[in-house]
């Protein structure tokens, strides 16, 4: 009888090894999946946002553009 119920927590311990191995390889999986999804989002990220001197630069040709036509405007008032 105390050979059985060796047997029967080999078996159950075994069992819970398996289950665990499957979700450590399934965790695995998921950890791939996600960070090729990080690195996949990073660079679509890097190519549709912009960059805050990139707003600066933008911003300051805007700030000279409205600048020259001030001063256009106010050229066309003196005369």
């Amino acid at each position: 009888m105390s050979g059985a119920v060796t047997w029967e927590i080999v078996s159950l311990i075994g069992g819970v090894g398996i289950m665990i191995v499957t979700i450590v390889s399934w965790s695995f999986r998921v950890i791939s999946i996600l960070r090729k999804e990080i690195a996949e989002h990073k660079l679509y990220a890097a190519n549709h946002y912009a960059t805050k001197d990139g707003v600066n630069q933008e911003l300051e040709k805007f700030r000279q553009s409205i600048d020259r036509l001030i001063d256009r405007i106010d050229r066309a008032l003196e005369k």
